[in-house]
């Protein structure tokens, strides 16, 4: 039975994380909240083989876990199975319905309460997912809400790069403002082949995981103002020399879910127990639309003290320098920040100063009017792209991540560098062509989509015109791939596909 929303006790804009993530004030005020959610759902995925032994998850674990907060106990208490796991997460309820496609949730979903809240199109939520049936899952029967507030969708049989790049196109000519993408491979090959390729399938999940989470730190519209889940709707167990789902065991309800990008808190884990339905009014109050009918608990509920509320970060150039910019709107027993930096070729920030050894990054204390906060890097490099973090330091110690900027700073003297491939598509072979300035030396390096270096040719020579060399494919299997030229801080890339 619904819940009467007359009674909820809830307080999504005073709210944070029971794991220090931080919730921006006035997210239940706004008709939007500001700011974007990416959910992927690896299908299959139990947490025994992805955070319970990083071995699996190498990008996760090594790369990003430091940036984010995992769940060490998130489970299915549902069915486990596909759609009743999926319709878990969009909806914040359980429901026993069909799992091949012929029934819809009776409750509704995130999608529609977005699009009820912001009367937003349907392309600024996506569902992108690489099994068929789960359109289902893009709106619900319910009779308030429907196929009039449901998502945009692209669901189709199909294998996880695929997915993804859809997933991107659909990013770049949308900007969906919420988006989950479905990554089916990883239940396929269990049920398939058993759990030798299931672990190798998650290997290869986690790869496209990393490269989304690139794709957000790149794209201007996601950049600094996007929250990244990722989770499982079932986990799998042996049965002899195959996988199955479906049943009560632990394997198939211990799943995961791991966090990173804004509201976030950094290099945690967390040990309470929690579960699918909890998403739901998470991503509510990000969204600032309230899941009314949810019967989970949105994870920024139970610490009810304010922070800090920032409200700009923003960079420019001054001369030879960089001047940073941010504006908080309160704050809550706050000693001050820290400001981290990195470019295009580093994986982690450098702290460049904290509150400790420059008096810019000083805070307050607590305030409840804006305050304005400047600071001056003199320590950047010519033709880079750098990307700022700034986070902030409670009375208690805790550390909290509050935002991004980013600013590309020109060459003293510009280069031009090209490169160009053909025929696109190719079979066997195909003639790479590049330029250089003059005679210098440059890097060519060829990668497949899940980010694997297929060749390399260090030194590549520039000359007075262009240069080509022929890439032969042989034992190359079919697939896109990226062509990179790097000559200093300069970089060109090129998408291609070998087509059998």
């Amino acid at each position: 039975m619904k819940k009467n929303p007359a009674i909820r006790n809830r307080f999504p804009f005073q709210t944070t994380f029971l794991f220090t993530v931080v919730c921006i004030a006035g997210l239940a005020s706004l008709a939007h909240g500001g700011q974007n959610v990416v959910v992927v759902v690896i299908d299959g995925a139990r947490y025994a083989d992805t955070f319970g032994d990083g071995t699996w998850i190498p990008r996760m674990w090594n790369d990003l876990r430091q940036q984010g907060t995992y769940y060490a106990n998130f489970f299915n208490t549902g069915v486990t199975s596909t759609i009743p796991g999926h319709a878990a997460i969009v909806t914040g309820t359980w429901q026993n319905i069909n799992n091949d496609g012929l029934e819809r949730p009776t409750n509704p979903t995130v999608f529609e309460y977005f699009r009820k809240a912001t009367t937003k199109s349907a392309e600024k939520c996506y569902l992108v997912t690489g099994k068929d049936k789960l359109n289902v899952v893009s709106y619900s029967s319910d009779a308030e809400y429907g196929e009039s507030y449901g998502a945009a969708n692209n669901c189709v049989k199909r294998n996880d790069p695929s997915t993804f790049q859809a997933a991107i196109q659909f990013m770049d000519t949308y900007h969906p403002e919420l988006i989950l993408i479905n990554l089916r491979d990883v239940d396929s090959t269990g049920e398939n082949y058993g759990v030798v390729k299931y672990r190798s399938a998650i290997r290869a999940a986690d790869s496209l995981v990393y490269l989304l989470w690139e794709k957000i730190q790149t794209d201007e519209f996601y950049q600094g103002n996007t929250t990244l889940f990722v989770t499982a709707d079932h986990g799998l167990h042996e049965v002899g020399t195959w996988m199955s789902h479906g049943d009560t065991v632990e394997l198939d309800r211990h799943v995961f879910l791991f966090a990173v990008g804004k509201n976030i808190g950094q290099d945690h884990v967390i040990t309470e127990t929690k579960y699918q339905t909890d998403l739901a009014p998470t991503i509510g109050d990000l969204l600032g639309f309230d899941a009314t009918y949810s019967t989970g608990t949105s994870l920024f509920e139970g610490d009810r003290s304010l922070p800090v509320t920032l409200s700009e970060f923003e960079s420019e150039i001054v001369g030879s320098y960089v001047r940073l910019r941010w504006r908080t709107e309160s704050e809550f027993e706050n000693l001050g920040f820290i400001l981290g930096r990195k470019d295009t070729e580093k994986p982690s920030y450098d702290q460049v100063a904290d509150f400790r050894s420059s008096l810019a990054l000083q805070a307050r204390g607590s305030v409840s009017q804006a305050t304005d906060y400047e600071f001056i890097d003199e320590m950047v490099q010519p033709g880079t792209r750098l990307f700022y973090r700034l986070l902030s330091v409670a009375y208690s110690g805790k550390v909290t991540y509050e935002g991004e900027t980013s600013i590309s700073i020109p060459e003293k003297e510009t280069s031009e560098i090209a490169i160009s491939v053909m025929p696109n598509p190719f079979n066997q072979s195909a003639q790479i062509s590049y330029r250089l300035p003059g005679f210098d030396r440059g890097n060519l390096k060829i990668y497949s989509v899940t980010g694997n270096l297929v060749m390399e040719i260090p030194n590549v020579t520039g000359s007075d015109r262009e240069t080509t060399i022929l890439w032969q494919s042989e034992g190359i299997p079919s697939g896109i791939y990226f062509i990179c030229l790097s000559y200093k801080t300069a970089r060109r890339i090129l998408k291609c596909t070998i087509i059998r």
